[in-house]
């Protein structure tokens, strides 16, 4: 028994490190992951320098040899979106471990616990794109082992206030969106940390005027989006952040008083999401802010 225990034992152990230093895997790999989910993959060339060769070769009446610049200017599968299928931990697995990977898009797909492991140790992730199959909310947690992140986006999502505590923690994300989830509110006291935070998503969630207090200092949001439960009361909280471009006001209850308070309030503000424009229409001085483009969001 003892012999079979550490036998056992022995065998968790090299899987655990095979598993932690799972070699890299190669583009073809990927490519073929992803066909199989009827996933796409994106390949980014360095720009600057093979458009300098294209335009010389273009120029001069040269003959351009792709091979060649393949050879030296080789392309890099950076972004992979798998869109259905049945992701295994194995396939996910050699996603990951591609070394120059830095977008990943699994929103159609189901995750468990075993997956979330391994997306744990894709610390070169820069955005990663999850949704109502692939959140898995006891293990959504472990994200927070990215630190890397700038954008993450986990819309349509089980995920509330208690599941999302983390997020404070990723403090280099850029692009955060919760739309479609169970947030209250609560959640912004951990949103307010992150520092970078420019697009920030929280439309169509049960969050109201009271939290909203928690958005009047972050001054590096450029897009922000709230939801139905937002009201007049709610205005002063945002008016101050001067760097706002773009404001959604999607299926709220922000009357003509507030949006005229708002529109004094944001002189940096560009676009404007309303839901039911007409309403507003013959009731704000919109000559006075040539500058504000008018969207409806129906």
């Amino acid at each position: 028994m003892i012999a079979f225990a550490l036998g056992f034992l022995a065998l968790a152990i090299t899987t655990a490190i095979r598993t932690q230093h799972a070699p890299a895997s190669s583009a073809r790999e990927v490519v073929e992951v992803a066909k199989n989910l009827n996933g796409k993959v994106w390949k980014r060339e360095p720009s600057s320098a093979v458009a300098t060769v294209k335009k010389q070769t273009r120029d001069h009446g040269m003959p351009r040899s792709e091979a060649v610049l393949e050879k030296y200017f080789p392309k890099v599968l950076d972004h992979v979106r798998i869109e259905n299928g049945e992701l295994t931990t194995n396939d996910l697995q050699i996603i990951c471990s591609h070394p120059p990977l830095r977008t990943l898009d699994i929103n159609g797909v189901e995750l468990t616990a075993s997956h979330y492991d391994i997306l744990a140790t894709a610390h070169q992730l820069e955005a990663l794109y999850l949704g109502s199959r692939a959140v898995h909310v006891p293990s959504v947690g472990k994200l927070s082992a990215l630190k890397g992140l700038k954008d993450l986006d986990m819309d349509h999502s089980g995920l509330n206030d208690e599941s999302l505590r983390f997020i404070g923690g990723m403090k280099r994300l850029h692009f955060l969106s919760l739309m479609h989830t169970s947030i209250e509110g609560p959640i912004l006291t951990e949103v307010r940390k992150l520092p970078q935070l420019q697009h920030l998503d929280i439309s169509h969630t049960k969050i109201s005027d009271t939290y909203l207090t928690n958005l009047s200092d972050m001054h590096s949001l450029k897009e922000l989006n709230l939801g139905e439960r937002i009201t007049d009361a709610g205005v002063p909280h945002f008016v101050g952040l001067t760097n706002l471009r773009s404001l959604g006001l999607l299926n709220s209850m922000v009357d003509n008083p507030g949006l005229n308070r708002l529109l004094k309030g944001l002189p940096n503000l560009t676009n404007l999401h309303l839901f039911h424009v007409e309403a507003f229409i013959g009731e704000v001085d919109w000559k006075a802010y040539p500058n504000v483009t008018l969207q409806a969001a129906y």
